[in-house]
């Protein structure tokens, strides 16, 4: 039985002549002296014996060559003509990248995953792979997908350019399951080849560089909306999409709590913060702006929906080339909140509820309580430090 490790093996070492090697199911490999692999297949029809050739390995694999060939047999065997069936499987339209993705995100995203997964999947495509081609899927050759996951690469990080790639694969991969397209050369590509899948970072800013940045976001001229989500995120330690997407009924402000609904928590379980006057003032100040629904509304959509995540990126891009430290994201404040506060000693299930993390174990048992007096306590450990390292550089700044 013909294997993927035999193939591979020819590639590598090309038989000393061509060979033809029945795969079964009327489908053959054939094997040429120079190491290239093609399936086709066979069959006999109106007295004549015809080949069909599927496609070249590896680009296409052994087990879709497999499928394609029991499809076409079936379609032998009901009298039509598979020549036929194997031009006009894939022509229903030009589906083009834009058209596969729209599909997949309509059907797929939309009515099956959470609304923060189909927003982010939509921004991907949107920003990096919309509007690209306008040929039909298949027919975009590998040199093509690489230079585009190379730009991405460098534009933006490695990482960013796997991220892509992977939505690519499902977004394809989702059409090639309903028959729409055949197999794209982007689907045998592996993230380690574009990217990397490793997301992990480990920045953690000095207290120093966290006055910086207090300082530089008082300093620099930003919309109401992103500069108070941006310090909200800093005082907070709450993920980007929490702060963004917070809505008005999640605050109460008599009981000075934020409760972050299951829907919106990234663990699906709710989450209760405390509200600091600071925080409160923040959150206020956003009253002025006319957003029935979300307290940091964007005057891009007549205040209709939140501010983007676009939006707090090139602020903080702008923020960065102002002040002389290495690379950092606002995702990197909520590791430097839980640094400092435990160098402060602030127990553990503090810092864990204030970033919004599930508890494991015994303190699971006393995960509807949440501490908010202790979260109040830690808050406002935390302002002070950031307002006495930002008054620390803003007299440097005097000084020099």
């Amino acid at each position: 039985m013909l294997t993927d490790r035999q193939l591979k093996s020819w590639t590598k070492n090309p038989p000393e002549k061509t060979q033809e090697i029945s795969v079964g199911n009327r489908l053959y490999a054939r094997v040429t002296d120079k190491g290239t692999i093609s399936f086709q297949f066979r069959y006999r029809i109106g007295g004549r014996n015809t080949r069909i050739t599927l496609g070249s390995y590896p680009l296409l694999a052994l087990k879709a060559a497999r499928d394609e060939a029991t499809r076409l047999s079936v379609v032998l065997q009901e009298g039509g003509d598979p020549k036929v069936a194997a031009r006009s499987r894939y022509s229903g339209g030009e589906w083009t990248l834009d058209k596969c993705i729209d599909e997949w995100l309509n059907k797929h995203v939309a009515r099956k995953l959470k609304d923060s997964t189909r927003v982010n999947y939509s921004s991907i495509a949107e920003k990096h792979l919309k509007g690209r081609y306008s040929i039909p899927v298949e027919r975009i050759r590998m040199d093509e997908w690489l230079s585009l996951f190379d730009g991405i690469a460098e534009k933006t990080s490695p990482y960013n350019a796997g991220v892509v790639l992977k939505v690519t694969k499902r977004a394809l991969g989702w059409c090639m399951r309903r028959e729409l397209i055949n197999q794209p050369t982007v689907m045998n590509l592996e993230v380690s080849t574009v990217g990397t899948s490793n997301s992990r970072r480990d920045r953690t800013l000095e207290l120093h560089e966290v006055g910086l940045i207090w300082m530089a976001i008082e300093n620099t001229k930003l919309s109401l909306a992103v500069r108070n989500s941006i310090k909200l995120l800093l005082l907070t330690g709450a993920r980007n999409s929490e702060v963004r997407e917070a809505k008005w009924n999640e605050f109460d402000f008599d009981n000075r709590i934020w409760t972050l609904p299951k829907e919106r928590s990234k663990s699906g379980v709710a989450i209760r913060r405390a509200l600091t006057d600071e925080m409160l003032q923040l959150i206020n100040a956003m009253k002025s702006a006319p957003s029935p629904t979300y307290v940091f509304g964007s005057m891009d959509n007549d205040f209709k929906k939140p501010i983007t995540t676009h939006a707090i990126q090139r602020a903080v891009r702008r923020l960065r080339a102002k002040l002389k430290m290495d690379d950092w994201r606002v995702h990197d404040f909520r590791r430097s909140l839980a640094t400092r506060l435990s160098e402060k000693g602030i127990q553990p299930h503090i810092v864990e509820k204030i970033l919004g993390h599930s508890l494991g174990g015994v303190l699971a048992v006393y995960n509807r309580h949440d501490w908010i007096d202790k979260q109040h306590e830690a808050y406002d450990t935390w302002y002070q430090l950031v307002t006495d390292a930002a008054e620390k550089a803003a007299q440097r700044v005097v000084q020099v």
